[in-house]
């Protein structure tokens, strides 16, 4: 794997070897059943090697009985063992393939879904709009979501790089246009899981569809007038989550200290922040990151989901933002940045 880390968006690409969605367990368990097998023939050796050296009558035979019935049924059980993992396994993947279609199935009656031809890797495609589908479930348990909202449109994209030839930015993992019509998400092929990979996954559909809900949430003039950062900043601590980022949270803790000299100034972070290079996204996206974390510490998640609500009611950004946490952003990135 090749990781492309733009902090708070760990994206990975991936070779594609070829050999199916589930074909790397069998590989596994295949290399694991042979070095347990062969474990077993060495110990078996060894203990005849053992008898041979205290000079005991082993027979004709260089296995003794004892011996020859210790590794029949030692590879009777690693081949019992090995069969009833590999069931296992595969009962998994069929539990997953049917879960992945049934969302799938359910993503293309909530979304408008482009660019389905059949050159895309159908199974690729469908883990996408199975995840775009969870996405979309769990952040309408979390949020106020008007029922009469328009629909999300997904265009999809082979792979990260034909999307970043096309939107012409190579820092970029997808991208979200809120539009009149409702918002349109741009967005590379998810990778298929399989039992080893279940959450080495890029996050990037909760991430974009945290920005989708916004601009259904405030509709294009008032979602266009919400800062980057907090754009930026809402997207990523839903992201980043589920239990299994517990380590990659850590990690982009840890850069944030060692990077503290090189995140963006108050004036760039607040205003208009330049993303023109992949070193100057990186920085924004991790202040983004690790502010919003210090503002969901200090007041709660509800907190900042509650600004949305004041926007969407009609008040402005900075007032609800005052008078939620009790500064501009200027004032409250600066202490953050003293903080450190």
């Amino acid at each position: 794997p090749v990781l492309l880390p733009a902090y708070g968006r760990l994206q990975r690409t991936s070779v594609d070897w070829g050999l199916g969605a589930n074909f790397l367990p069998t590989i596994t368990i295949s290399i694991f059943d042979a070095a347990v097998t062969a474990s077993g023939i060495v110990l078996v050796l060894m203990l005849i090697h053992k008898r041979a050296e205290r000079q005991e009558p082993v027979g004709n035979s260089p296995f003794t009985r004892t011996g020859r019935m210790f590794l029949f049924f030692f590879l009777l059980g690693a081949a019992a063992a090995t069969g009833a993992t590999l069931l296992g396994i595969m009962a998994w993947a069929d539990m997953q393939h049917t879960r992945i279609l049934a969302d799938a199935n359910l993503a293309r009656k909530e979304f408008v879904v482009l660019n389905q031809n059949s050159d895309l890797d159908q199974a690729k495609v469908n883990q996408t709009l199975a995840e775009f589908e969870r996405a979309r479930r769990h952040l309408q348990g979390a949020w106020e979501v008007s029922d009469k909202r328009t629909p999300a449109t997904l265009v999809l994209f082979s792979n990260i790089f034909e999307y970043q030839d096309a939107v012409d930015r190579e820092w970029s993992a997808g991208g979200v246009h809120c539009s009149e019509r409702g918002p349109v998400i741009y967005i590379p092929l998810e990778r298929t899981i399989n039992f080893l990979t279940e959450n080495d996954r890029t996050h990037t559909p909760m991430h974009e569809m945290v920005h989708a809900l916004m601009c259904q949430t405030l509709e294009t003039r008032a979602y266009l007038a919400v800062p980057s950062w907090f754009h930026e900043g809402m997207a990523q601590l839903y992201e980043n989550d589920p239990w299994a980022m517990n380590s990659e949270r850590t990690q982009i803790r840890i850069f944030a200290w060692m990077s503290q000299d090189t995140l963006p100034d108050t004036e760039a972070f607040c205003e208009v922040p330049s993303r023109t290079s992949r070193q100057e996204a990186r920085m924004f996206y991790l202040a983004s990151y690790e502010f919003a974390r210090s503002l969901e510490a200090q007041e709660g998640r509800a907190a900042l989901i509650g600004i949305m609500n004041d926007i969407k009611s009609g008040s402005p950004f900075d007032e609800s933002l005052s008078g939620r946490f009790g500064g501009s952003c200027p004032e409250l990135y600066e202490l953050w940045l003293d903080s450190w």
